[in-house]
């Protein structure tokens, strides 16, 4: 909850999905229904929230309610709801 997060895509991005050929030359997907594709993000066209629900390790230092913000690919704030004053959340 609370994640809104939007993460743009090179212009010469290309999804690939795992295909492979049996041995026999029959092309498959091996890959579905997990639905896993790959791609190349542009990280300057990242833009949004995204809120950790689980704890994160930080420095070494575990982190919880950990909610960061980008704006063109900037991160421009955070907050953490337990020991995130270490790091000016």
């Amino acid at each position: 909850p609370g994640t809104d997060l939007t993460v743009g895509l090179t212009t010469e991005s290309c999804f690939i999905g795992g295909k492979k050929a049996t041995p026999s030359g029959i092309w498959f997907n091996p890959n579905i229904p997990t639905f896993e594709v790959y791609s190349t993000p542009n990280w300057r066209l990242t833009n949004g929230i995204v809120r950790l629900t689980k704890p994160s390790i930080v420095h070494g230092q575990p982190v919880t309610g950990l909610s960061l913000e980008f704006r063109d690919g900037e991160l421009i704030s955070f907050t953490a709801e337990e020991n995130g004053e270490r790091y000016g959340a």
